[in-house]
């Protein structure tokens, strides 16, 4: 986990815009303001822009049934080709081309080890490979490496060992690659480490198609430069982060279910632009922040590497300590987001260092009302930040003819809500819903909360709880400030 900021000292928010409203049950919603935020520029990363990430090869599950097949069995592993050789129970592979891998063996290792200028490969037909090594497929040195599951096959990979050294490298997953590694095909992968991360890449890591279920005592999935999903269905479950890269994590579709994690996805940048996501986190849900954020030592530090964007896609959070996270900014301008936040005054549904700008997408955020944050005031589309009490069961948001804008149950009880919908237009009125209670609302600004302004504060990190003499003041705003970047990595091959 890397370093969260503590929430930033003493703030003071404007109070300026006033909510109309008129009773229709018990009063959900106390005073009224309005946010102010700093000058920013945020970008929006549509899925369009990320396709550019994935190279025709990676997309291509195609092979040459004929390639060398490498034979796994604890009576002893073959090979069909001289660039594959078999010591023991390890097999090196030292040349470029495709290679089938079939069977099963409960102490094996394949080790890739060609020319930094070629590709390579690896056919899972079948295999099931148990390592007593720190990792089961260890990519020393290629270009890159493509994994291709076959049509209808079920593949394991699973090590049990602590992580080990190979010259300046740490190995430390069941799947261990130095270089670029791609993962496509229509056929089922597991992956399982008890003792350190399931899948590890150096560089890029790619998970194009496939079902790909990981397991990891430590990370789930590791991409030390980028992670990128486009059609995979991902289940992982982590000690520590389901999804962790050091750059960028981009999203363009598949299906990934974050089923346990410390932390659901944490990287520099985060980019969902399409697909359908879940996370189930112990602590952030989300969280934008530099590899080397933990080397500040002001609690109030904005990171302006961090962001998070959400341009498209369904992205599902439930967790215990801050919903969507960023040490910097948060950009939303697509897609459905659906948060339930924390129950404690020590984390929110919505936590940023500079700002939250909303330009499009539905938002529903739930969470606790001590530390809530104001949105951006740079946002384009309509959102309201509304007290509810100590609430439970749906919320939802109809307009005057009685149609349902925006609808979602979070998972747990909440007392602070944010919502926004492109359906949702300056000066009119809709009913809130927050369980059994409902509030008549007039959108008065694009910006509008009835959140109480004043003097946020406590200190956070991590999961933090409430202090144990008594929990944050509730209903109270901060707000962030400068500015935060934004990079892609381009690929060519």
């Amino acid at each position: 986990m890397r370093y969260n900021r503590l929430k930033k000292g003493i703030a003071v928010i404007a109070i300026s815009t006033m909510l109309t409203f008129s009773l229709a049950g018990c009063a959900l919603f106390n005073n009224t303001s309005s946010s102010n935020s700093t000058n920013t520029t945020s970008t929006t990363v549509e899925a369009s822009d990320l396709n550019s990430l994935f190279t025709d090869r990676d997309q291509d599950a195609s092979y040459d049934a004929s390639s060398p097949k490498i034979t796994l069995s604890d009576s002893g592993i073959t090979s069909d080709s001289s660039s594959a050789t078999v010591s023991g129970n390890t097999v090196t592979i030292t040349a470029a081309g495709t290679y089938i891998i079939t069977g099963t063996s409960s102490d094996a290792q394949i080790v890739i080890d060609v020319a930094d200028t070629d590709k390579v490969q690896l056919v899972m037909d079948n295999a099931s490979i148990t390592s007593s090594q720190a990792t089961a497929l260890y990519v020393k040195q290629a270009d890159k490496v493509f994994m291709t599951l076959a049509d209808g096959t079920t593949n394991s990979i699973s090590v049990s060992s602590d992580s080990q050294t190979d010259g300046d490298s740490n190995i430390d997953g069941a799947i261990y690659s130095k270089d670029d590694l791609t993962i496509n095909g229509n056929g089922t992968l597991n992956v399982t480490s008890t003792k350190t991360n399931g899948i590890v890449g150096n560089d890029d890591v790619k998970l194009v198609s496939g079902v790909i279920n990981v397991t990891g005592a430590n990370h789930a999935i590791k991409g030390n430069d980028t992670i990128s999903i486009k059609d995979a269905v991902i289940t992982a479950s982590a000690g520590k982060d389901g999804l962790h890269s050091d750059g960028n994590i981009n999203i363009v579709g598949g299906n990934i279910n974050i089923a346990d994690s410390n932390e659901g996805i944490e990287a520099t940048i985060i980019n969902i632009a399409g697909g359908e996501t879940t996370v189930n986190a112990k602590d952030d849900g989300l969280n934008a922040a530099s590899a080397d954020s933990g080397t500040s030592n002001d609690p109030k530090a904005v990171d302006s590497n961090a962001s998070l964007n959400i341009s498209g896609g369904k992205l599902t959070v439930i967790a215990d300590g801050d919903g969507l996270d960023s040490n910097g900014g948060i950009y939303i301008s697509g897609g459905e987001t659906f948060v339930s936040g924390p129950t404690n005054n020590g984390n929110t549904a919505i936590d940023f260092g500079s700002e939250c700008v909303i330009t499009g997408g539905t938002l529903i955020a739930a969470g606790s009302s001590g530390m809530v944050e104001a949105i951006s005031d740079k946002s384009t589309q309509a959102v309201m930040t509304v007290n509810a009490s100590s609430n439970s069961g749906t919320i939802k948001v109809t307009d005057s003819s009685g149609a349902v804008v925006a609808e979602y149950t979070p998972a747990k009880s909440y007392a602070c809500v944010t919502i926004s919908s492109p359906n949702m237009k300056v000066g009119e009125t809709y009913k809130v819903y927050c369980g059994s209670t409902s509030e008549d609302i007039t959108l008065s600004s694009t910006v509008t909360s009835n959140v109480t302004g004043g003097m946020g504060g406590g200190m956070k990190g991590g999961s933090m709880q409430a202090p144990p003499d008594g929990e944050m003041p509730q209903g109270q705003m901060k707000q962030g400030k400068m500015n935060r970047g934004n990079m892609q990595k381009q690929s060519t091959n």
